[in-house]
């Protein structure tokens, strides 16, 4: 498929390497796959992701008649991949992957005349960004989150506490001691970051402009999609709060159990629907149990994601207070479903969200935040018209801020500044 990017036009050439790339998914795969197919509107792609990716990606390409993308798949040996398995030594996989991707770039330039390469995701700031070392780059958006504030440690239980102790360990030496890092990061023509929070903690980057730019968005269809679910709702007697996402600590559902109990004392009228799969599901229920909120709250297990939208939209609340999280695909894709949002700032949600979309927590102890979760809820929930109009001004800005063509124009304004200019029109 190589030969889709030999074009007689005046399209400029960019090697876009994403490690987690594939259609149809709202995961890290689905964010790789709409950067790729948003940026192909304007510029030719040679797309560089796992080998695992390519055959859904080529028959997507096919089905849909998408033009000026290519892929190329690449891996480690099979007697490395152990590494990843079970997600133990993901960490390490990434680090070697991205520089065999590298190597692949480098070897596809001879052919293909590339005007810039830009290092898509996993773009970590502990790790090094090698295809900076190749010639004209971007890097990101960076994810550089921290670990979860010890304070919160006790809900997440001895074995996630340690694997945060870990993580920040493995954090620290690669941002401060890695030599490629440092390196690889300053030869970067411009590293974007994924957040105002990330962009925070490298303020004293020799880099000159802060470049922010959510690294989730959704396509023109899927809101249009998520629009007309929502316009299907109908009246019911209770109030329904969601929670989508992984069970596991760091998305912070059990603070949303805790701070729904707690609302649920001063309003008889709520329930909450918890909709994903995870570790962590056993844990939840048993603390329902123990709340004595059993009857009020439904699992759901995992849905395929137009069954997730289809719940989601539903609902009247989405109450998600992730202790760790970069924007979340599933935050945009409730602000289309129209849904005001209760998050905790300095997280990525709080980024996409003020005032008038949303709730937004200051965290403080785990008492305090539950606290402030309850006030939350009870305030949306007391006063149905703010509800509804804070659900009518997230569709709109989803729409209007949060697409894939959105954020591939302000990666275009990137790749000018890089020395890239490119025609968005």
């Amino acid at each position: 498929m190589m030969d889709r990017l030999i074009l007689k036009n005046k399209r400029k050439h960019v090697c876009l390497i994403a490690y987690s790339c594939a259609p149809g998914l709202g995961s890290e795969e689905g964010v790789g796959w709409g950067w790729a197919t948003g940026l192909a509107k304007y510029v030719n792609i040679c797309l560089i992701t796992r080998k695992n990716n390519v055959k859904l990606i080529e028959k997507e390409i096919l089905s849909e008649k998408i033009s000026h993308i290519s892929v190329v798949g690449v891996d480690l040996p099979a007697w490395l991949r152990f590494w990843k398995r079970g997600a133990r030594g993901v960490m390490l996989y990434h680090y070697f992957w991205h520089l065999l991707a590298a190597r692949t770039a480098v070897k596809l330039r001879k052919p293909i005349p590339f005007d810039l390469f830009h290092h898509l995701n996993f773009a970590l700031s502990w790790q090094p960004c090698w295809i900076a070392l190749k010639g004209k780059s971007v890097c990101g958006p960076l994810d550089g989150v921290g670990i979860i504030p010890p304070k919160f440690w006790p809900i997440l239980g001895l074995k996630n506490s340690l694997k945060e102790i870990i993580r920040a360990s493995i954090i620290w030496f690669g941002e401060k001691i890695d030599p490629f890092v440092q390196r690889t990061h300053n030869r970067c023509n411009t590293i974007i970051y994924r957040t105002k929070f990330i962009a925070n903690r490298f303020s004293a980057t020799k880099k000159n402009n802060t470049i922010i730019i959510p690294d989730v968005g959704l396509d023109d269809q899927s809101i249009k999609y998520l629009i007309q679910l929502s316009e299907k709702k109908k009246p019911k007697k209770k109030i329904q709060l969601i929670f989508m996402g992984r069970f596991v600590g760091r998305k912070g559902a059990s603070l949303a159990i805790m701070g729904f109990a707690k609302a649920k004392k001063h309003l008889e009228s709520i329930e909450l629907v918890c909709i994903g799969d995870g570790p962590e599901k056993q844990k939840l229920q048993k603390l329902c149990s123990h709340l004595g909120i059993s009857s009020s709250v439904k699992f759901t297990g995992r849905l395929e994601r137009k069954k997730a939208w289809a719940a989601m939209t539903k609902g009247d609340i989405f109450l998600y207070p992730s202790l760790r999280d970069a924007v979340a695909t599933v935050i945009i894709e409730a602000m289309g479903a129209g849904l005001p949002i209760i998050c905790l700032d300095k997280t990525g949600p709080a980024q996409v969200l003020n005032h008038q979309t949303g709730v937004v927590i200051q965290p403080g102890n785990i008492q305090k935040t539950v606290d402030s979760l309850a006030s939350g809820i009870i305030l949306l929930v007391s006063d149905p018209s703010l509800r509804q109009q804070m659900g009518k001004t997230a569709q709109k800005t989803a729409a209007k801020e949060h697409t894939w063509d959105v954020r591939a124009k302000a990666m275009l304004k990137v790749y000018s500044d890089a020395g890239v200019d490119v025609d968005d029109n």
